[in-house]
């Protein structure tokens, strides 16, 4: 017997999926698995990376991608869009992506400055060499940073070619000069991006999905009009309310005058509706997305109910 239709514009949900590690917490891999039972049973799912940053030499089969079509772009955002079965331009779904670019370990053993070398990864944006803003309005506009300190350096795994590539399709250039422009750039451009390319994927889509950045407890504060959180780390996912995640995201912000808030601040102030176990996953079952979908069933079931109430 095939399961009842339900239609997009019968229900409206939001779900936002964040991680409870700086680092694998499996966001993505949630991601795709809830998508991808609930587009089976007759869901329209958007999906929304809002902020991401890539390596382009670990994940050299994006950068390629990125080559291919001439625009910078996040793997995770390619991999929701194919869960979701979705045919949209991924600036649309990743209004900001930045790339980043490691520095070789020889240059500084050679030079005994391994600390330095360290040092680097500390901060991501000292390895960041381009960022995109994508602003959706009448008109669509793509801006590129260029960290021009980093390009000027030899002592980064980078491609010139693909960073001409890239800018050859920028409708603006912004050519900085170091982390804090770069920085003082992503804080004016990034919430202007996610808050314009949202709204535009809110009037495609009354379901979205929005995966966060790392353990951020949101990527932009445009996007806590969420129904339902999900915190993701090996073997859980937990539920929250999604009302009362952004109270507490605004308590915390107002007591601490910073917006950049990590889940371990918010969570201690929450108390879980679930708490699932989750089973490690293999190879397998990461790359073959029905199968993954198996796996996070129970999830998404109670996503599902969640939606219907």
């Amino acid at each position: 017997m095939l399961p009842d239709i339900k239609y997009f514009h019968d229900i409206s949900m939001r779900l936002l999926i964040c991680g409870l590690l700086e680092n694998d917490s499996g966001k993505t891999t949630l991601g795709i698995g809830i998508t991808r039972n609930l587009i089976e049973i007759g869901y329209e799912i958007g999906v929304f990376k809002p902020l991401s940053f890539h390596n382009w030499y670990y994940q050299y089969d994006a950068s390629l991608e990125n080559y291919k079509r001439g625009l910078l772009f996040s793997e995770d955002i390619l991999k929701l869009m194919k869960a979701a079965k979705l045919d949209l331009p991924p600036e649309l779904l990743n209004p900001v992506d930045g790339i980043t670019f490691p520095p070789m370990p020889s240059f500084f053993i050679e030079r005994r400055m391994l600390a330095r070398y360290y040092s680097i990864f500390e901060n991501t944006l000292s390895m960041t060499g381009l960022i995109r803003f994508s602003i959706r309005g009448t008109a669509h506009l793509n801006i590129y940073a260029l960290n021009e300190s980093l390009i000027d350096k030899d002592y980064f795994l980078y491609d010139k070619n693909f960073i001409k590539r890239l800018l050859g399709n920028a409708h603006v250039c912004l050519r900085l000069n170091g982390v804090e422009q770069l920085y003082n750039v992503l804080r004016y451009y990034a919430p202007i991006a996610i808050k314009s390319c949202y709204q535009y994927l809110k009037r495609l889509f009354r379901n979205i999905i929005i995966e966060s950045l790392n353990d951020a407890a949101t990527p932009s504060s445009d996007t806590l009009d969420v129904d339902l959180v999900l915190i993701t780390a090996p073997g859980a996912v937990i539920a929250y309310d999604g009302n009362k995640y952004r109270k507490a995201i605004y308590l915390y912000a107002s007591f601490h005058k910073t917006l950049e808030i990590r889940t371990s601040d918010i969570i201690t102030l929450l108390t879980p509706i679930k708490v699932f176990k989750i089973k490690p996953l293999t190879k397998a079952e990461l790359e073959d997305y029905d199968r993954l979908a198996k796996k996070y069933m129970e999830v998404a079931a109670f996503v599902e109910k969640f939606m219907e109430e």
